[in-house]
């Protein structure tokens, strides 16, 4: 039987997605043309993604994932370099990543980074 995986928001760089009667929820980030690297519209993408779960209850797991064959090269440089350059920030005010990594830290749900080497292991150990 083949997943059956329902959009529920959809941006350009990044996909939420649900699997019928499981609770389980998926976010595609979708840049697979620059290996999904994170840039400011990703990175927000991903904040409205994570508030559109959470307001599902029943959503008890969540699945990250890259489309396309990586799923995330890091930072994008040419965002990296917009964080760098222009207005001076405050010295205690973490950039949107180190945000979005504490976010997903203290998220309520069960939360998994799904890449190949990880996909490829479960299938040769089934």
């Amino acid at each position: 039987m083949a997943d059956s995986w329902k959009p529920l928001k959809a941006w350009p760089e990044l996909i939420v997605e649900r699997l019928d009667d499981a609770g389980v929820a998926r976010i595609v980030l979708n840049r697979p043309d620059k290996r999904n690297a994170l840039n400011g519209a990703l990175v927000e993408a991903w904040f409205a993604a994570l508030e559109v779960i959470r307001a599902d209850r029943s959503l008890k797991v969540v699945i990250t994932k890259g489309a396309g064959g990586v799923y995330s090269s890091g930072l994008d440089l040419h965002f990296l370099r917009s964080l760098k350059g222009g207005v001076e920030r405050d010295w205690d005010r973490p950039s949107p990543t180190i945000q979005l990594a504490e976010t997903l830290r203290a998220f309520p749900r069960i939360t998994i980074a799904l890449c190949k080497a990880i996909a490829s292991a479960a299938r040769s150990a089934s």
